[in-house]
């Protein structure tokens, strides 16, 4: 590991719905604590919006989203029909004020779009802080192809990020996979 290991790290993970972002994340915790990762979802602060909106707690919008396919193309719509078009980059930007208040080594674990990704690759280059920022793809197992959501509005490619993990295989090769990108990182 080089110098540049004591910089703010921020990775963030792209990936359709269900490609295993969540659970790539819980991982890193489990077999990687020495990294010191804090988990962030731009999606917990839509659902928090969301809630607001509805006067109901996140845990319902959770359930809502994951027993009412039509609720979950709600919240999509949503993003897309108010936020987005008010600013493309406010999800990121609650991210910037979060890590600003609290500045930390985090994994992003739902960087969808390719403006996103490059708002936070601008930001970091332009902060007062010494951060490093890479972004993985995740791709889903195979077997699970069927639970994949090709419908959560994503539009970002594996080409458009700086490494992709290959997520299509038992754990061992995970974590293999998982050391091989970390090191690339310069994080191992």
């Amino acid at each position: 590991m080089d110098d540049s290991s004591k910089d703010i790290r921020i990775i963030s993970f792209s990936g359709f719905g269900n490609s295993g972002k969540d659970f790539v994340c819980s991982f890193i915790w489990e077999h990687f604590p020495e990294l010191s990762l804090k988990r962030f979802a731009l999606a917990d602060y839509l659902k928090e919006l969301i809630a607001i909106v509805l006067g109901v707690t996140v845990e319902e919008v959770d359930k809502l989203k994951d027993s009412d396919p039509e609720f979950r193309q709600r919240i999509i719509d949503f993003n897309f029909g108010g936020l987005k078009k008010y600013d493309p980059n406010m999800l990121v930007k609650y991210f910037i004020q979060k890590f600003e208040q609290n500045p930390f080594n985090y994994i992003i674990t739902d960087i969808r779009y390719p403006g996103e990704k490059q708002y936070l690759e601008r930001w970091a280059k332009e902060s007062c802080w010494s951060v490093r920022f890479n972004s993985v793809y995740i791709k889903p197992r195979l077997e699970d192809q069927d639970k994949i959501n090709f419908n959560c509005g994503m539009s970002i490619l594996p080409s458009q990020c700086d490494l992709t993990l290959e997520n299509n295989s038992n754990l061992r090769v995970l974590k293999e996979n998982l050391k091989d990108i970390l090191r690339r990182m310069d994080l191992l």
